[in-house]
This record gives C-alpha cells, sequence and structure tokens, in this order.
C-alpha cells in the first residue's frame, strides 16, 4: 500500500523539479549570475596579490 503511495510521490515531486530547471533556463542564468567576463579593479588586485602569494612561498 505504501509503495503505491510513494511512486506518485516522487514523481510529482521529480516533475516540479524538472518544471523549476527549465522555467529557470527560460529566465536565462546571465539576469541571475553576475557577469563573469568583467572583473572589478578591487576584485582585480585582490586576485593579483594572491597569485602573487602563491607564486611566492
Amino acid at each position: 500500500m505504501l509503495r503505491w503511495l510513494v511512486l506518485p510521490i516522487g514523481l510529482l515531486i521529480a516533475a516540479v523539479a524538472l518544471y523549476a530547471v527549465v522555467s529557470l533556463e527560460s529566465v536565462g542564468l546571465q539576469e541571475i549570475a553576475p557577469p563573469m567576463d568583467e572583473i572589478d579593479d578591487r576584485s582585480r588586485a585582490k586576485l593579483e596579490r594572491v597569485i602573487d602569494e602563491a607564486g611566492n612561498p
């Protein structure tokens, strides 16, 4: 009896998850995530400092 209840609930959860993924892609991930090809000056300086420290043990 429990098996017949768990199966539809599992399918419903899978359908909701699939709908969420598809709707997220239709919105566009570019609108949600910050641009990855641009680095501001503060972040660039921090990155250069980390690279310099990693190169000079």
